[in-house]
């Protein structure tokens, strides 16, 4: 399916505007593809609508139960999107995108030490060249910085500097972790 390998090759409009010409023909498989478009192009509300239109068929799919959980969190849901990941990791628990995003709800509920967990756990799995990887790196330092780890810290946001220098995120979170 073309729609398919757009969303492969990270051609996430390619793969939704191939699907959207289709119309009412998309079955379970073209829900799973833009489940996943809508999620990497951050819209959210329509990733949850077509992942629970693919869970009808496979309902216990953790890769679309995290596409769920995910776009809850996004959406300011996070004890709805925290159950979904914590079943998601019951099940599968080498699912290193459930735990990026369980430990970035577990960041904003006060509990950077278990998030800090999570955080290391996906980078360690995770391939390097994942579209998360750097928010991952972001989120990691920012935990290691609330526990007071400033020097810890400074080092994730120094390794996310060198790949991207004149993004000034990085900028003012290493700025901020070492003036503090």
């Amino acid at each position: 399916m073309l729609a398919a390998t757009c969303l492969s090759t990270h051609q996430s409009e390619s793969a939704i505007s191939i699907l959207k010409q289709l119309g009412d023909k998309t079955g379970p498989e073209a829900h799973t593809i833009l489940a996943r478009a809508y999620h990497q192009t951050r819209r959210w509300t329509l990733s949850i609508k077509s992942s629970e239109a693919a869970l009808t068929t496979r309902p216990n799919d953790t890769d679309l139960l995290y596409l769920k959980a995910d776009s809850l969190r996004n959406i300011e849901e996070p004890q709805a999107a925290r159950k979904l990941l914590e079943a998601i990791l019951k099940r599968t628990p080498d699912h290193w995108e459930a735990k990026l995003s369980l430990g970035r709800i577990l960041q904003r509920m006060t509990s950077p030490d278990k998030a800090i967990e999570l955080f290391e756990s996906y980078l360690q799995e995770a391939p390097a060249s994942h579209y998360l990887a750097e928010e991952a790196r972001l989120e990691y330092g920012r935990a290691l910085r609330s526990i007071r780890r400033h020097q810890d810290a400074a080092d994730q946001f120094a390794v996310l500097l060198e790949r991207e220098p004149s993004n000034n995120i990085y900028y003012s979170e290493l700025s901020s972790t070492l003036y503090r």
